[in-house]
């Protein structure tokens, strides 16, 4: 009987990041005045994926996302997927009341947020309980 040889696991999202690289000075997200490269982009994405694991966020947690879609926002989004982390997007809309809510409900672990909705994240994180 022939078996193929094990591969290593790798996520759907490091695969992503491995095809921006293929040209690396190539503009991958414009936003604004901002243009951001894929080695910029990708170099990002790994460095909020260090930044998240070295404050215990690892898989199978939820990282819950508040902004626009800023690059930093698309990165951390990319960087949850690199460590196995569920990920949830909260409207900017909702009270505060209903965004802890939800921040509660999907068990989240990291609030990630645009900083012009630092205030809010900061109630949202007292009434949520999460640190």
């Amino acid at each position: 009987m022939h078996t193929a040889p094990a591969m290593p696991f790798r996520r759907h999202v490091e695969k992503y990041l491995d095809a921006l690289l293929d040209v690396p000075g190539g503009e991958v997200l414009v936003h604004g005045g901002r243009r951001i490269t894929a080695a910029r982009f990708c170099s990002l994405a790994y460095r909020t994926a260090s930044a998240l694991r070295l404050r215990g966020v690892g898989p199978r947690q939820g990282v819950t996302l508040l902004g626009g879609n800023l690059p930093e926002l698309l990165a951390a989004r990319y960087a949850a997927g690199l460590l196995g982390c569920r990920v949830s997007q909260l409207h900017t809309v909702p009270a505060a009341e209903v965004q802890s809510a939800i921040v509660r409900d999907v068990e989240t672990s990291a609030l990630i947020v645009d900083q012009r909705f630092a205030q809010r994240a900061g109630d949202i994180a007292d009434m949520a309980g999460v640190g």
